[in-house]
C-alpha cells in the first residue's frame, strides 16, 4: 500500500514537472520571437555605406 502511494505521488510530480517545463519553454519561445521581430525591424533601417575594409584603422590590424 505504501509503495502504491509513493508511485502515485511520483507520477503526479512527474506530470506537474512536465507541465511546468512546457509552460516555461512556451514563454521563452514567445520572448525569442518578439526579440527577433524587433531586431529584424531595426535592421531594415540600417544602411551600410562607404569604404569599409574591416579591421582597426588606428592599429592597422
Amino acid at each position: 500500500m505504501e509503495m502504491e502511494l509513493f508511485n502515485i505521488i511520483c507520477g503526479v510530480c512527474s506530470v506537474l514537472g512536465l507541465a511546468v517545463s512546457v509552460f516555461g519553454a512556451s514563454k521563452v519561445i514567445k520572448k525569442v520571437k518578439h526579440v527577433n521581430k524587433r531586431i529584424t525591424n531595426n535592421l531594415k533601417e540600417v544602411q551600410i555605406g562607404g569604404d569599409y575594409t574591416g579591421g582597426n584603422k588606428k592599429t592597422g590590424k
